[in-house]
């Protein structure tokens, strides 16, 4: 009984083998086609809540159609575990909802028989209506402070402090600042999150705005530890670095971690402990970024001397020594502050005025932590356009040149050279208006958009604005306004804001705007 038994088991096993070996001859029978995806592009941008991803597919493969499968995800950038199955249609449409981020979206085409499968990538960048565009800071009428906005598809919008925050600034405008990765509650959720912000000074008050949505951050009595009574000091500006957010204020210089950066994320609240030791402060600043010597250079119009502030916030001062043009006790005030990264130097200059003496002087400064960081002085004549301008900027990367404005005219400075001209080039501006406003405003973030910007700002006898950007060749408007934009008050500063920026390579190139 035993044998009969055994050589039925045999039987079983050899009949299933033999199956096993047709299916197998069947299946080496099938030809392996390959699969060729067309139709997805490299990168998208959409609005959250306002667009779709709409993504029509061509498939070259010699399968049939009816045995192809579909699949597409989404998830984070470089975070798999949050992977979604959005799609099992060949074409998507998928209405966008996602936070602003950075995502990747992945289709698979799949054979429904040999399971043969290839993918196609591409990167997705959702963004609000305001989290790309150019954003002016502006003086009202009443001389308080507002924004207005440039989409990048033109879209304007106006008055945005007063919309979010129900009335303008308090104060004549000073500066606005692009706060990237700034960490803060969000009021909603009550948690730790980081974003995109604005940080604006005036010459009484400030704000910090989110700007996704333009909702109110911290405003004065939020942004410091010890609340309304604490942190009276004058305001300066707002300032992202190398690793932190700053703030500098008569009180000194504020910093906290960046929530992202190149060690990263350190979620805080966002509000500021006490000011490094070191007193004193205003908005004047300028960016050092020689790779691993990043720091700022600033101006203390309190004690009348340069301060040094290290990527890790400390602030330092200057120790004297006998050279003819000394950091501390300066007989003058700045009037203002920039870099030039052309031809990769790092050169910051300081324009300063002294009380009583008509003539100006240009200060040509180094980054550094304790040695005298003044390196020439090129005192002006009283009779110069430069001397008699009331605004000034400089030409961060087209040429070594600084802007300023004389007599309702446009003019600039060699540094080379060390002579004056006025811009002759300048076209397309509106007729009668008087021109009160220039920088020079760039973008050049990997994997992003890419600009290089001369910005005149003009204004019209019935309070209008009109903002207009050029084109460059060697620091030199070229052609008609490729940008023109209007509004009501009188500008005062400009900044470009995208929600694309690398901690990483970004910082070592100056190829963001950071504008300082």
């Amino acid at each position: 009984m035993n044998i009969i038994k055994y050589m039925f088991s045999i039987s079983c096993i050899l009949y299933t083998l033999a199956s096993c070996s047709d299916d197998n001859e069947n299946f080496s029978h099938m030809e392996i086609s390959d699969i060729e995806i067309l139709g997805v592009e490299e990168s998208y941008r959409k609005y959250s809540m306002q667009d779709s991803l709409i993504i029509p597919i061509t498939i070259r493969s010699g399968y049939d159609e009816e045995d192809l499968k579909y699949a597409w995800f989404i998830y984070k950038k470089n975070d798999k575990e949050s992977v979604d199955t959005i799609s099992r249609e060949k074409d998507l449409k998928y209405p966008i909802t996602e936070e602003p981020s950075e995502y990747s979206v992945a289709v698979k085409v799949q054979h429904a028989v040999n399971h043969y499968a290839v993918y196609a990538k591409t990167t997705l960048n959702v963004e609000t209506a305001f989290s790309r565009g150019f954003y002016i800071l502006k003086s009202t009428p009443e001389g308080n402070t507002d924004i207005d906005f440039r989409a990048e598809d033109g879209k304007p919008g106006y008055d945005l402090l007063s919309k979010s925050l129900g009335a303008p600034l308090n104060g004549y405008p000073q500066t606005l600042a692009q706060m990237i990765n700034y960490p803060f509650v969000n009021k909603e959720t009550n948690k730790r999150v980081y974003g995109y912000a604005l940080g604006i000074t005036t010459e009484k008050d400030l704000c910090l705005m989110e700007v996704k949505n333009m909702s109110l951050i911290h405003d004065r009595n939020t942004l410091f530890f010890g609340g309304e009574n604490e942190n009276r000091g004058k305001p300066g500006r707002f300032a992202r670095g190398y690793l932190n957010e700053h703030y500098i204020s008569a009180d000194g210089c504020y910093s906290i971690s960046a929530g992202k950066n190149l060690f990263g994320t350190n979620l805080s609240t966002g509000r500021f402990p006490q000011p490094d030791p070191t007193q004193g402060g205003s908005k004047w600043i300028a960016f050092h970024n020689a790779p691993y010597n990043w720091g700022f250079l600033y101006w203390d119009e309190i004690n009348r001397r340069f301060l040094s502030l290290d990527f890790y916030g400390n602030v330092s001062t200057f120790a004297g020594d006998e050279a003819e043009y000394q950091p501390n006790n300066i007989n003058g005030k700045v009037v203002f502050m920039g870099t030039t990264h052309f031809a990769e130097a790092n050169d910051i200059y300081a324009v300063l005025q002294t009380p009583g003496n008509e003539k100006r002087s240009v200060y040509q400064l180094s980054y550094t932590r304790d040695d005298n960081p003044i390196k020439k002085v090129t005192i002006m004549e009283a009779d110069s356009k430069f001397s008699q301008a009331d605004h000034y900027a400089i030409c961060v990367h087209s040429a070594p040149i600084l802007y300023y404005i004389a007599d309702n005219q446009l003019y600039y400075y060699s540094f080379v050279t060390e002579t004056e001209a006025p811009i002759t080039t300048l076209q397309g501006l509106p007729v009668g208006e008087k021109i009160n406003y220039v920088s020079n405003r760039f973008w050049k973030a990997l994997r992003d958009v890419s600009f290089d910007y001369l910005v005149v700002g003009t204004t019209a006898g019935n309070g209008n604005y009109t903002l207009s950007m050029y084109n460059m060749i060697g620091g030199q408007p070229n052609g008609n306004p490729v940008i023109q934009f209007r509004g009501v008050g009188k500008i005062a500063d400009v900044q470009y804001v995208s929600p694309l920026f690398n901690e990483i390579w970004d910082w070592d190139s100056s190829g963001y705007g950071l504008s300082y």
